[in-house]
């Protein structure tokens, strides 16, 4: 997964109003039910391995620019 945001859980409410606000500021307060909130914490039952943490200072040297994290699920 590359083009996710996750949030923390203590961030996912605020993280929802946001989205709602942000839909109903364009007049389409219903585009929020189609927008999903994903918690790094829905990913404990996978075996998965983070490639990118964009908030680390290795991204920040080398220049990566996508403010997602990249994971690898596997099997």
């Amino acid at each position: 997964m590359m083009d996710t945001p996750f949030y923390k859980p203590e961030n996912l409410e605020r993280a929802k109003r946001q989205s709602i606000a942000y839909y109903t500021s364009f007049g389409y307060p219903e585009m929020a039910d189609y927008y999903f909130h994903h918690s790094i914490e829905d990913l404990r039952p996978f075996h998965h391995v983070l490639l990118h943490n964009p908030h680390s200072v290795r991204s920040r040297l080398l220049g990566l620019k996508s403010p997602f994290p990249w994971i690898r699920i596997m099997n």
